[in-house]
């Protein structure tokens, strides 16, 4: 084997070792972002049971198979969807997904860069408002009062 062949050989290595490391770090970032998003939902049941009236029942948590979490009897629905796209793949999917699981409380550009800057995530300023503003043009969101909300939650 020459030294050229050597070479190559070491090149095609390395190439496949950095493939691996890439997907690796992507299924780490998805597996993040399922995790965050289970958290913020979480968060939110338990604020949303935190609001309950002092007669008043707490609210019945199912998960679905899908892995969603809804928040029912009385209180409103909270949903986190793991199947969310990662920031990379889709952001306007990635954007989508948080408005979804703000549920009726809807979420301000201001929350979505604090959610990204929490995920390492980085951005410009006006980065939200260019895919809400998309969101909004396609109808598949609606705004309200500078937050944003989808169209199934009440408002």
């Amino acid at each position: 084997m020459t030294f050229l062949e050597s070479c190559q050989a070491e090149l095609r290595k390395a190439e496949h070792h950095l493939e691996l490391a890439i997907q690796n770090r992507k299924d780490a970032q998805a597996e993040e972002a399922l995790c965050f998003q289970k958290v913020e939902g979480l968060k939110m049941v338990i604020a949303s049971i935190g609001t309950q009236t002092a007669g008043g029942s707490p609210p019945q948590v199912i998960r679905a198979p899908s892995g969603q979490i809804s928040v029912v009897s009385g209180t409103p629905t909270v949903v986190v969807d793991p199947q969310i796209a990662d920031f990379e793949k889709n952001k306007t999917v990635w954007v989508k997904g948080l408005v979804d699981s703000s549920g009726d409380t809807g979420i301000s550009p201001k929350q979505i860069r604090q959610i990204a800057r929490e995920r390492r995530i980085p951005l410009t300023n006006t980065f939200p408002y260019v895919i809400l503003s998309k969101l909004k043009s396609a109808q598949r969101i609606k705004e309200a009062n500078g937050r944003y909300y989808t169209l199934e939650h009440g408002w």
